[in-house]
Order: structure tokens, then sequence, then C-alpha cells
């Protein structure tokens, strides 16, 4: 009979909680207006706008933001597609909140012009944008009347990254380098900055000369001739007349008529080394900006709790955010001992369990600006499947 008894109750509970569970729907679908069997997604639901209002209303209270934005057709439709990078405490969030028909006109003024609209009618004028993340399309790149640089004059504080998606392709090589999780942003940068000064300082002669030696021995083991015809002036320069009697500090024709005849190493270092280098560091130089790369080592000193080589971000956000530099400083070196004297330095989990914005709210705050920033537009284009092409 006890074991009856027992069966019996344990039955009970389980009725008692499906009846919950149901009751619990009930409710739900009655405030949300929603129907039992089916779905209802036309404009007068009374569930419209619900799930972009509740991420909205979480960007306003962390306050600060990061947006992504990308284009593709639709259909016949130009559409610009919106997201949102942002932190709930202190965990990531990336959010797509819009399409928007930007048909009429891609200008990078026009562009922006509907990124502030939509703020506006979505009440995220206040939300401070700390950085900003497109592809590398000039009209979205470009410093002079790109949509960055326009963005920037309306959120001064709005970095400018541009999709790590897009570059992979020219550090893919490299990824094996980075097994830890706290090396992959740091060393990247590093090795970034490393290819850009070796090419620097392998343009000149000297290298050129070293270099010179391997390629005429391998032109020789496989008969390829170097020789180049002249094409100098058939016109002999000589030095006017009348500057027999004035002291010249620049160079006249009569003086370049031995450039025009030059050597078979010379006409190659010029024509063709110095040409590709000089091509590699400027590709090199607009693709990895000197601000990305700053914000990129920046962020990796400041989660290490290094005050000195984290000074970029700081100052960045400092008057922006309200940070108090002393204040700052203690509260890096406490959490700095805190971690240490974990098992796991300097893991995200280990630094997240250890800044509290009631304890050290200055690094609260700049931790939340270092995951806030966007490190690529992906999140736009995972949008884009959802499009009507056809």
């Amino acid at each position: 009979m006890c074991q009856i008894s027992t069966a019996q109750n344990d039955q009970k509970q389980k009725h008692e909680e499906y009846m919950k569970q149901l009751i619990d729907i009930t409710l739900f679908l009655a405030k949300q207006g929603i129907s039992f069997r089916g779905h209802l997604e036309n404009k007068e639901s009374n569930n419209q706008e619900h799930i972009r209002t509740t991420i909205i209303n979480e960007i306003k209270i962390t306050g600060i933001a990061a947006i992504m934005v990308d284009e593709a057709i639709s259909y016949k439709e130009e559409q610009l597609s919106i997201c949102v990078r942002y932190v709930n405490g202190l965990d990531v969030c990336e959010r797509f909140l819009s399409f928007i028909d930007v048909s009429s006109s891609q200008k990078a003024i026009d562009i922006v012009a509907a990124i502030l609209k939509f703020f506006e009618q979505s009440s995220m004028k206040d939300v401070k944008i700390i950085a900003q993340s497109y592809d590398g399309a000039s009209v979205m790149s470009g410093q002079h009347g790109g949509v960055q640089t326009l963005m920037k004059k309306h959120y001064p504080y709005a970095i400018y990254i541009h999709c790590m998606a897009h570059r992979l392709n020219l550090i893919v090589n490299a990824r094996n380098m980075f097994n830890k999780k706290t090396e992959i942003l740091g060393n990247a940068a590093n090795l970034i900055n490393g290819i850009i000064r070796s090419f620097e300082n392998n343009r000149s002669c000297e290298y050129f000369s070293i270099l010179w030696q391997q390629i005429e021995v391998f032109c020789d083991d496989n008969d390829i001739s170097l020789n180049v015809s002249p094409k100098g002036s058939k016109r002999t320069r000589k030095e006017p007349k009348r500057y027999e009697h004035l002291v010249v500090l620049e160079k006249t024709g009569e003086e370049n008529e031995g450039e025009c005849n030059v050597t078979t190493k010379q006409y190659w270092r010029s024509v063709a080394y110095y040409r590709i280098i000089d091509t590699l560091i400027i590709n090199l130089k607009s693709r990895f900006s000197t601000e990305s790369l700053l914000l990129v080592t920046s962020l990796v000193s400041f989660l290490k709790m290094d005050l000195k080589n984290s000074e970029y971000i700081i100052n960045q956000n400092q008057s922006n955010l309200k940070v108090n530099k002393d204040d700052l400083k203690a509260e890096m070196h406490v959490a700095k001992n805190c971690i240490l004297n974990s098992k796991n330095n300097f893991e995200l989990d280990t630094i997240k369990q250890i800044v509290k914005k009631d304890t050290i709210p200055n690094i609260y705050k700049l931790f939340q600006v270092a995951l806030t920033v966007s490190t690529s537009s992906a999140t736009c284009e995972r949008s884009f499947s959802c499009m009507r092409i056809g």
C-alpha cells in the first residue's frame, strides 16, 4: 500500500507541473495576442516590434554600442543591414535590428542619413557609439568622404575597424602560431607591424644588392636575360646659358642626363623592386590602419591590466565615459593582483568574476568597451540569408 501511495503522489506532482506549464503558456499567448495554432506576423500584430524594443532597451541601459552595417540587393531593392554589438552586464550580444531601403542612393552621405534617421526613430540618439565596422568598400571606409568619416562627425569616439573577416586571407597562414586565446589579437597586431617594418627596412640599395646577386645566379642557371633596351632621351641635355653665373641648388637637365642611361641593376631596382615593395607597404597600411592596430594592442594590454600600454583605449574613452584615471590606476593594481592569485591568469572568465561594477567601476566601464568593440560585420552578412533575392 505504501508503494502505491508513493506512486500516486509522484504522478500527482507531475500532473500539477504539466498544468502549471500549460497555464503559463496560455497566459503568455493571451498577453501577446498569439493564436494557439499557426502564427501571426502581419503589421496589425500586437507582438510587432516587441523583440526590437527589448534589444534597444538593453542597449539604452548599457549606454554604449558598436554598429555594423553592410549592403546587399534584395530582389530589386538595395537594402542596408544594421546590426549592433553591445554588452548586457558583461555578456556580449550581437543583434540584427533592421533592413533599410537605400535604393534611391548609395552615396556615403545618404547612407549616414539613413542610419541616423533609424537611430532617431528607434530612440537611440543618446546611445554612445564607440566603434563602427564595415567592409573595405571606398564608400564605407573612405578617409575623406566615406561613411566612417561622416559618422565620426556625429559620434567622435566611434573608431572605424575594417571588417576582420575581409582581411583574414592576409594572415590566414599564420593562424597556427596563435594557440592561446590571449595571444590572438596582440600577436596578430605585432605580426602585422613587424611585416610592415620589415618591408620598410628592406627598401634599400644595400638589401637589393644582396638580392641582386641571387637574381643573377638564378638567371644564369636558367638562361634568362636581364638586359633591357635603353630608353634615354635622344636629345643631349645642356645647362641653359642663363644659369652660367648663378648658384644652382637643384639638379638641371644636364645633371640628370646620366640618370637616363641607367645600368641593368639600377633599372630593375627602380622599376620592379621598389615598386613592389611600395605597393605592399601602402596596401598593408591601408588595410591595417594605425588607429585599429593601436586599438587592438591597447585592448590586449588593458585585459592584462597593463596601464602604461593601454593608454590609447583609456584616453579614447576617458571623457566619453567619465573615467577617473587616478582611481583607474589604483583599481588596475588591485585587479591585477587578484587575477594573478587565480589559477587561470587573465582568462576572460576569470576577469569577469573579478570585475564588478560596484567595486571597480572604472575598470568595469572600460571592460565593457573592450567587449563592445566589433571586429567584423559578419552579422550583417548573415542577415542577408532572409532576404528575397528574386
